[in-house]
């Protein structure tokens, strides 16, 4: 009994890691990234939020990317429940799959569109790895265009 329950658990780990047994909807996904007010203009404090669904807890951190004026700029966001008015911490709820930064707009920024690219990554820095509906495996990533507008307009 013992060796038929190993040899059929043993194919069917195989058949599941051949076949792929992440389904679409228990992978962990990047819901929603929003920004707060969606109105930029240089001076403005936004707040940014990504909403991520993760059931197994994969997601350990959560990092936006832009050019700005041609230098790379980098935004951690942080779910652990922290708000502090005079940093850029801004999270309600540890741990509520709401991942959150406030930002300040730098008065240099020259207006124009940017797009933020929010990469998910695992504990051991690595982006989290998700397949898509063809599927391909591929970073999970979402992105939120922003436009800052001139002073004044």
């Amino acid at each position: 009994m013992a060796r038929w329950c190993c040899k059929t658990l043993a194919a069917l780990l195989a058949g599941c890691l051949m076949a792929g047994c992440n389904t679409l909807s228990s992978q962990p996904r990047l819901l929603e990234a929003h920004i707060e007010p969606s109105v930029l203009r240089p001076g403005t404090t936004a707040v940014i939020t990504v909403t991520v669904r993760d059931k197994h807890a994969i997601v350990d951190k959560v990092v936006g990317r832009a050019n700005v004026d041609g230098a790379q700029m980098k935004l951690q966001l942080k779910d652990d429940g922290v708000s502090n008015p005079e940093t850029s911490a801004v999270d309600a709820v540890a741990g509520d799959g709401i991942w959150s930064l406030r930002v300040d707009v730098d008065f240099l920024v020259a207006p124009g569109e940017f797009l933020l690219e929010f990469t998910a990554y695992r504990e051991d820095g690595s982006a989290v790895p998700v397949r898509d509906a063809e599927g391909n495996v591929t970073p999970l990533t979402t992105t939120l265009p922003v436009i800052i507008y001139p002073p004044g307009e």
